[in-house]
C-alpha cells in the first residue's frame, strides 16, 4: 500500500488530476463564452442608449427650434418678448458654463453633464420653451 502513494499513480491522484484539468478548461470556455455573451449584452445596451438619447435630442431640438420661431414670429408680444429675454438669458448662462468647461481641456468631462447647475438651467431652457411653444401655439389660433 506504501508502493501506491509513493508511485504516483494511484487512481485519486488521476482523477483529481484529471478534475483539476477539466475544471480549467471549462473555467476558460466559461470565461470565453461569458466574454462573448457580456459584449454582445454591453452592445445591445450602448445601441439602446446611442437611440433614446438620439430621439430624446430630435424631440427637444424640435421644441426648442419651435420656441425659436414662436419667439421670432410674435417678438412684438410683450409676454413672447420677456420669456424670450429669459431664455436668451438661461442660454448666456449654459454658454458660459460650457465654454469654462471646455476651455483649456477641449473636452467635456462625463460629470459636467451631471452637474447640478447645469441640469438646474437645462431644465430652466426647457421649461421656457414649452411655455413659449404653447403661448405661440395659443396666438396663432387667435390669428385664424
Amino acid at each position: 500500500m506504501k508502493n501506491d502513494k509513493k508511485s504516483g499513480d494511484s487512481p485519486e491522484k488521476e482523477i483529481i488530476q484529471e478534475s483539476k484539468e477539466n475544471i480549467t478548461e471549462g473555467a476558460r470556455i466559461f470565461s470565453e463564452k461569458a466574454s462573448d455573451i457580456f459584449s454582445r449584452f454591453f452592445d445591445k445596451v450602448k445601441d439602446a442608449a446611442e437611440s433614446a438619447y438620439e430621439k430624446g435630442s430630435e424631440i427637444y431640438e424640435s421644441l426648442s427650434v419651435n420656441a425659436q420661431n414662436y419667439a421670432e414670429k410674435f417678438r412684438d408680444r410683450s409676454e413672447m418678448r420677456n420669456l424670450k429675454e429669459d431664455r436668451d438669458e438661461v442660454a448666456m448662462q449654459l454658454g458660459y458654463m460650457c465654454f469654462m468647461e471646455y476651455s483649456g481641456r477641449y473636452k467635456f468631462r462625463a460629470e459636467f453633464l451631471k452637474n447640478e447647475d447645469f441640469k438646474k438651467l437645462m431644465s430652466q431652457m426647457r421649461a421656457l420653451d414649452k411655455e413659449i411653444v404653447q403661448i405661440g401655439e395659443k396666438l396663432e389660433e387667435e390669428e385664424s
